[in-house]
């Protein structure tokens, strides 16, 4: 990094200049990798934002997660700044990277969106209305195999037996408490108490607000979100690297960073950590794969969900 930062005319990283930011090309590619001078020493990542780390205890098994607080000046969010790692039997795996293995201490566990909501399916009603206007709610035999998440059957099988063909006729999820379904602030789910899980309004609060700092849209503030000393939300990712047969380097990034969000319509949050030459970085707000873009070959990516609760 060093010599690239020299190389592309950064000049020396001196303590007057704390916090500069710049961008170092990467060999034989187009992409370019923000850079920020820190300690003395060019370094891949970007200037610091202002946040409070704290620390929160779940009183259900005692384990702690690191937190983060960001005052947006009309609004605080405090984060956890860990995935959730409550254990709630077969609705919950152990994550895992490249090269590390299954770690629920390090990485968390990841939920179907069912676990993470902490709901059943008596709780939703799944329907579409037709171009007719008729309401037709989806046969129990389906929705109990939906239910049954990603490991049961998979998700175009059920799309295939259960959805329509018609494309502007498309599955609606609705919570069947009334009160849930017009506060959605509310929904605590697996969360610890205090806290609940985070709405799509939430994301954007924090991603909106990330991005006027840094000057860019929502989509492209995500990188720094995995730059855990520019913003303490700690995301994680790791790269594989391969060699082909030709002796050329390949990698990507191992990202699964996919998290669940109260929404009424199964909506989540995939959230990419964009190294530039392997993979792109960016943003999906996304419905379930039964709901919308039933044949994006990407939508296995999300079917189980991780949980980042935010304070109440």
């Amino acid at each position: 990094v060093v010599y690239l930062a020299k190389f592309d005319g950064l000049g020396q990283c001196t303590e007057a200049r704390e916090n500069d930011m710049g961008e170092i090309g990467i060999v034989d590619s187009k992409y370019s990798v923000s850079v920020v001078c820190r300690s003395r020493k060019w370094t891949v990542g970007f200037k610091p934002v202002e946040y409070t780390k704290g620390l929160l205890v779940d009183n259900r098994d005692n384990k702690s997660y690191k937190t983060v607080t960001y005052n947006w000046g009309n609004v605080v969010q405090t984060w956890m700044a860990e995935e959730l790692n409550y254990a709630i039997g077969a609705g919950a795996s152990c994550r895992s990277y490249f090269y590390v293995g299954a770690d629920c201490e390090r990485f968390g566990r990841t939920y179907s969106w069912w676990s993470a909501m902490n709901i059943g399916i008596g709780d939703m009603t799944i329907r579409r209305v037709t171009l007719q206007g008729d309401t037709i709610y989806m046969d129990q035999k389906c929705i109990d195999t939906y239910a049954g998440g990603p490991d049961s059957v998979n998700v175009y099988t059920i799309f295939n037996a259960c959805g329509t063909k018609n494309t502007a006729e498309k599955w609606i999820f609705d919570y069947t408490d009334p009160a849930l379904q017009s506060d959605l602030n509310a929904h605590q789910g697996i969360c610890p108490d205090g806290w609940r899980i985070p709405t799509a309004n939430d994301w954007r609060t924090l991603l909106q607000n990330l991005g006027r700092l840094y000057g860019v849209d929502s989509a492209k503030v995500v990188p720094v979100l995995f730059d855990e000393t520019a913003t303490g939300f700690g995301l994680k990712f790791s790269i594989l690297l391969y060699t082909d047969d030709d002796g050329d380097v390949h990698g990507w990034t191992d990202f699964y960073e996919t998290f669940a969000v109260a929404n009424p319509h199964m909506y989540i949050v995939g959230l990419y950590p964009g190294i530039p030459g392997i993979d792109g970085f960016g943003l999906r707000m996304g419905k379930d794969p039964l709901y919308d873009e039933p044949n994006d070959s990407s939508v296995g990516l999300f079917t189980t969900v991780d949980v980042r609760c935010i304070k109440n």
